[in-house]
C-alpha cells in the first residue's frame, strides 16, 4: 500500500480555538495517548511529557499511566470548555510540526521524528480492497455529517465510492441502534457479491465545507 506523503496543515493551525473536551474529551485523549506513547518509544519514558505544558504535563502523564483509555477520556470531557489544546500543549510542538509539514529544511527534532511517525500511519484506503458503509445521522454533533461527507470525498479521491445511509433524525446515541438492521442487511449483501440494499432512511449528506 502506498503512504500519503502530505498532512493537512490547517488541522495544526488553530489549536487555540479546539477546546480539549471537543467531542467530548476522545480527541485529546487520543491524541495525548499517541504523543505520550511516541515520546516514550523514541525518547526514553522520561522524556514522555516533553510536548506538554508545565500546568498539564504532571496531570496528564498521571492519567495516561494510571487511568485506562475510557476513564483517560472521561476526564478530558469534563475539562473545562475554557480550556484549549494550545493550553495542553507547549506551543513549540505544533510549531515544530507545522515547520515539518511546510518545509523540510525546517524540519527538526524532535518533531521531525514525530512527523515521520504520522505519515507512516496514514494510508490510503485500497479501492480494490473492502467495500464501505457509512452510517451519518444528521443531528450528530460529535461525528457531524459534513464531516463524514469530507471522508466520502476523500475515499472517492482515493478511487473508492461508499455505500452512504443517512438518517435525518438520528444522533451519536441513536445512530448505531436504529441502523443495525440496515449495517446487517448490506454485510449479508457484501457477503454475497451483491449490491447494497437500499438504507430504510432516505436522508443525504450536506457539502464537505
Amino acid at each position: 500500500r502506498q503512504q500519503l506523503r502530505q498532512l493537512d496543515p490547517i488541522l495544526w493551525s488553530y489549536w487555540n480555538m479546539v477546546p480539549v473536551n471537543y467531542a467530548q474529551g476522545t480527541s485529546a485523549g487520543f491524541n495525548a495517548l499517541f504523543v505520550y506513547a511516541h515520546l516514550a518509544n523514541n525518547l526514553g519514558e522520561d522524556q514522555a511529557g516533553l510536548f506538554f505544558t508545565a500546568d498539564w504535563k504532571e496531570t496528564v502523564t498521571g492519567w495516561i499511566e494510571t487511568l485506562c483509555i475510557g476513564d483517560l477520556i472521561t476526564n478530558f470531557s469534563l475539562v473545562s470548555p475554557t480550556v484549549m489544546f494550545s493550553d495542553l500543549y507547549e506551543p513549540s510542538f505544533p510549531a515544530g510540526v507545522l515547520d515539518c509539514i511546510e518545509s523540510s529544511d525546517d524540519c527538526e527534532e524532535p518533531y521531525a521524528t514525530y512527523v515521520s511517525a504520522i505519515k507512516g500511519n496514514l494510508l490510503p484506503i485500497d479501492p480494490e480492497g473492502a467495500r464501505v458503509l457509512m452510517v451519518a445521522g444528521m443531528l450528530d454533533t460529535i461525528t457531524q455529517p459534513q464531516d463524514v461527507s469530507c471522508v466520502v470525498d476523500k475515499m472517492a479521491q482515493w478511487g473508492l465510492v461508499a455505500d452512504v445511509c443517512v438518517d435525518p433524525i438520528a444522533n451519536h446515541s441513536t445512530i448505531v441502534e436504529t441502523h443495525i438492521e440496515d449495517a446487517l442487511a448490506w454485510t449479508e449483501a457484501v457477503l454475497g457479491d451483491e449490491a447494497a440494499p437500499p438504507c430504510t432512511t432516505a436522508g443525504s449528506l450536506p457539502v464537505c465545507p
